[in-house]
Order: C-alpha cells, then structure tokens, then sequence
C-alpha cells in the first residue's frame, strides 16, 4: 500500500509515503484512488503567474508543459488552448475566404457576437476538464449580397479537435452541397471520413491540413465558384 506517512495537506490527501513519493489520493464512494504528483509549491504558472496553494485540488492541478519545461495549471493549459484553438479555426475559416457569424450579421466577421458559437466538447465529456474547458465551435456561413451585405448561406460547418486530430465537418443544412466533388476531393485522403448526401466530417491530421480541408469545404459549398462570378 502506497499510504500517506508524511502528510502535506490538512485532510490528509496529499502527502508523501515510505519512499519519498508525493501522492495525491481522491475519495470515489466507499473507496479511493491515487496517483504520484510533483511538489509544485514555489514554482510559477507561466499563463496565470500564480503558484499552488497547499491544498489537495490546488497542489492536483498541474500540468508538465513539456515544450516549456514548465509546470502549469492544468485549467490554465486548457484554457489557453481553448483560445488558441479558436483564434486558429476563425484565421483558418477567413484564410478559405469563408463569411461566417451570427445570422443577422450585416456586416463582418464579428459583428454583434462572436465569430464562432461554442459547444460542447464532442470528445472528451463535459465531466472531464478537457471537455468542460476546450471546446468546440460551430461556424454559421455567410455570403454576401449585391447591395454588400451579409445573408445565411443555409449551411454550419462544425470543428473542434480530438486527442490528435482535428474535427471538420459540413453539418446538414438547406445550402448548396456538392457530394461528388466531396467525394473526388477527399477520395485519396486515408483519414477518418464519412461522406453523406446532406454533409460529411473528416478528420485532420495537423494544422495544415485541417486548412486544406477547409479550402475543400468551400469548393464543396459553391463558394468558390461564387468568388468567381
């Protein structure tokens, strides 16, 4: 048994066993589980520049940023991905010459609310904080009129990323869809996929071509052809 015999924190969760291993352990019902921590306290979160406080759901909280070699909070690592995340679908979305926002968007991006609407985390569950704090997004396209304005192109598209890989995805709508320029565009990709009559999702390995797939989706929505007119 891995037990407590140096306690750290005041309830008794934290502290360290015979061999001078740091353990946190959770109460689960009438049972438990642990697991083997850093001593963080003194060291500096480099997204909020706050440290640990001696408690078990501080002193838990924690995050080897390894490209850092850094020790974070694991809630500020999430978050800071999350608006990463987001920053790098809406530059994406503009870099494929999407007009995407709110429907009575008259004129940009950002116009009257976000950019892109926020769901629940289609990976990770709600419970889990990777799911509760990164999630993902909902794009509601746009295109624009004669007279300059903005109008709903009947289409969203749907993007969040997984564990490795990014979600994309043409979610069903009454907007224009080409299904078998679909099918001939990602005919040679030997990634996750599905193909429908009413829209498609397909998974992306790397920022490049999660990008690619969306220069993809808007040959596949008419909106090329429309750039051209």
């Amino acid at each position: 048994m891995n037990d407590i015999v140096k306690p750290l924190t005041h309830d008794g969760l934290v502290g360290w066993d015979n061999f001078g291993q740091l353990w946190l352990w959770k109460v689960e019902g009438e049972g438990r589980s642990g697991t083997i921590i850093a001593d963080v306290r003194g060291k500096i979160c480099p997204v909020c520049k706050q440290g640990w406080k001696e408690t078990a759901e501080s002193l838990g909280d924690q995050y080897h940023w390894m490209n850092r070699a850094e020790w974070a909070h694991v809630t500020c690592y999430i978050r800071y991905l999350a608006l990463t995340e987001y920053s790098f679908w809406v530059e994406s979305l503009v870099e494929a010459r999407f007009i995407f926002g709110k429907e009575d968007n008259p004129r940009s991006t950002a116009h009257l609310g976000p950019a892109l609407e926020s769901l629940p985390n289609g990976y990770w569950g709600e419970k889990d904080p990777w799911g509760a704090g990164r999630p993902w997004y909902r794009a509601r396209l746009l295109k624009k009129l004669p007279n300059g304005d903005n109008t709903a192109l009947g289409r969203t598209l749907r993007l969040g990323s997984r564990k490795r890989v990014y979600h994309l995805e043409i979610e069903s709508g009454e907007g224009p869809y080409n299904e078998p320029l679909a099918h001939s565009l990602f005919k040679g990709e030997d990634v996750t996929k599905e193909i429908r009559s009413d829209g498609l999702k397909v998974h992306a390995w790397g920022d490049d071509k999660a990008k690619e797939y969306l220069r993809h989706f808007s040959e596949i929505l008419g909106l090329k052809a429309q750039r051209h007119e």
